[in-house]
């Protein structure tokens, strides 16, 4: 259905002067959105079916133009209500796949980050000393109970072994 089956002769030169104005319009308004021929199409038969149906005596402009307006608004609200069900849902599937894979790949580099402590804890244990390695067993594991064989080591002497220990493992000097 055309907008000139609608109208007669007098409404139809009248819809004829506004249909450059609301092109205009809707270019100025909804230009940049991807369906706006559609939304164009929309307001142009709107305002045709609102000036077929108003009367001329009145101020049938702005009736037109409000129900071309409030057309146009109830169109976009179902689109746009459509689109963002349509995200949600696809959001929704690439956040389970996004979530397993992340899952996955914390869980590898967990286990990385723990083989490299691992490496770090060997290197710098490796390094010492009999007697510091028996200190910082002393220090660090408690099931062994080495405490006897550490015993010519002051505390503090054995807390600046433990903590040279410890130092050279968290610093990002150890060599692999």
């Amino acid at each position: 259905m055309t907008a000139n089956a609608l109208l007669d002769s007098h409404r139809e030169v009248l819809f004829e002067k506004k249909v450059e104005l609301i092109n205009n319009f809707a270019k100025k308004r909804y230009g940049h959105l991807s369906f706006f021929e559609d939304i164009k199409q929309t307001m142009l038969l709107e305002y045709a079916v609102a000036l077929s149906e108003a009367r001329l005596d009145d101020n049938y402009e702005a009736y037109c133009w409000r129900a071309m307006r409030w057309a146009t608004n109830t169109f976009l609200n179902k689109v746009l209500k459509k689109e963002e069900r349509t995200l949600c849902f696809s959001n929704f599937e690439n956040s389970i796949l996004e979530d397993d894979t992340a899952s996955q790949l914390d869980t590898c580099t967990a286990n990385i980050k723990q083989c490299m402590l691992i490496e770090k804890l060997r290197i710098a244990y490796n390094r010492l000393s009999k007697d510091e390695q028996c200190v910082v067993t002393a220090e660090f594991d408690t099931e062994f109970g080495l405490e006897s064989s550490v015993i010519n080591y002051s505390y503090d002497k054995k807390k600046r072994i433990a903590r040279k220990y410890k130092n050279s493992v968290l610093s990002a000097n150890s060599e692999f």
